[in-house]
């Protein structure tokens, strides 16, 4: 009975500290980009699950950048007094769609059948200063964030990884995407560029 209780309690300590957090921040030298999404990779336990919801409320989505896992579904919710007309036309990503005209209190649902990792603008026809992010990403670890404008430094937080996922993705729209390995006690900094440009426009650092 002993020895059985020993061993739980062995495999419970084991399971607790199987387990880490990654900090981060970014820092930028000029304006920052609308957000980013940092992710572990490796993870797809969310893909064909529960999918997210943009809510639009004050002529403004509720989020800068929002993930949403492959083969699920995006819900565009209307919490405004008036009409919105969410679509999307992004040449860089070739997403193309139109949810249509979302009345007060409705919503408007679109499939996510994108492939992993793309990253697209959605906009809305009657309010064209509206703007987001949609990044497809089925890991269950990954944080959103979001940048000021007015601030070049923005900080996050990705709890419970297993140590068994090591490769970061780091994803901004218009920027080159990165992928570090970081393990346990380590801390790495790493370099934010355009597609085709040698200028570095930011730096993340990472620490696990």
């Amino acid at each position: 009975m002993f020895k059985c209780i020993l061993i739980s309690v062995l495999l419970l300590a084991g399971s607790l500290t199987a387990q880490t957090t990654l900090k981060g921040s970014f820092e930028f030298a000029k304006k920052p980009p609308y957000g980013a999404v940092v992710l572990f990779g490796e993870d797809k336990s969310r893909e064909g699950k529960a999918g997210s919801t943009l809510d639009q409320k004050d002529k403004m989505f509720s989020k800068k950048i929002i993930v949403v896992p492959k083969d699920s579904n995006i819900s565009f919710k209307n919490s405004d007094m008036i009409d919105h007309n969410i679509f999307a036309d992004d040449r860089d990503s070739k997403v193309k769609f139109d949810a249509g005209l979302v009345a007060p209190g409705n919503d408007a649902k679109q499939a996510s059948s994108w492939a992993e990792g793309t990253i697209f603008r959605v906009s809305c026809k009657i309010h064209p200063k509206m703007r987001s992010y949609v990044a497809v990403a089925s890991s269950a670890y990954f944080a959103e964030v979001e940048f000021d404008s007015k601030i070049r430094k923005a900080s996050f937080e990705i709890k419970a990884i297993p140590d068994s996922l090591t490769k970061v993705n780091i994803w901004l729209p218009k920027y080159e995407k990165i992928e570090v390995a970081i393990k346990k006690g380590e801390t790495k900094t790493v370099e934010l560029k355009k597609p085709g440009k040698t200028t570095i426009y930011g730096k993340v650092t990472l620490t696990r």
